[in-house]
């Protein structure tokens, strides 16, 4: 039970952000705009953490590194689950869970760009060698 908090957390953060238009843009009237620019959303917390533990394997989807549930009740913790959009909305089969550091670090670069920055990153920090023998990391919660 206590692993399902983080996930209503993070579907918490998912349905803000769907509701917010982006804060770069300007139109005639607020409400027509946001009207306009909100996002769908069709997740469950369940749904996001099958996805982690399941098919993620407790991994960011970027950059590959273990993620603890628990970082996400820490305010600004770069390396707390985040939901990236791969298409427009916030529908199941369309996200992926990112750290919050890739997941703004991805916002305005496309998706294969950003991929060969994470290879060169890797590349830099030796984390090919890392990854292979990682830190055991513990649950917080």
């Amino acid at each position: 039970m206590q692993r399902i908090k983080a996930f209503n957390k993070l579907l918490q953060n998912v349905n803000l952000n769907a509701s917010r238009p982006p804060p770069t843009r300007v139109s005639g009237t607020e409400t027509d705009y946001a009207r306009q620019h909100t996002k769908e959303v069709d997740l469950t917390a369940d749904y996001l953490m099958n996805l982690f533990y399941e098919k993620q394997e407790r991994k960011c989807y970027w950059l590959g590194v273990e993620l603890n549930p628990a970082w996400i009740f820490e305010s600004g913790h770069p390396l707390s689950l985040s939901v990236d959009r791969l298409g427009t909305d916030y529908l199941q089969g369309e996200v992926v869970i990112s750290c919050r550091l890739a997941n703004l670090g991805r916002r305005d670069y496309p998706e294969e760009a950003f991929k060969d920055v994470v290879t060169y990153l890797k590349s830099q920090w030796g984390w090919d060698s890392f990854l292979c023998d990682p830190p055991i990391q513990q649950e917080l919660f």
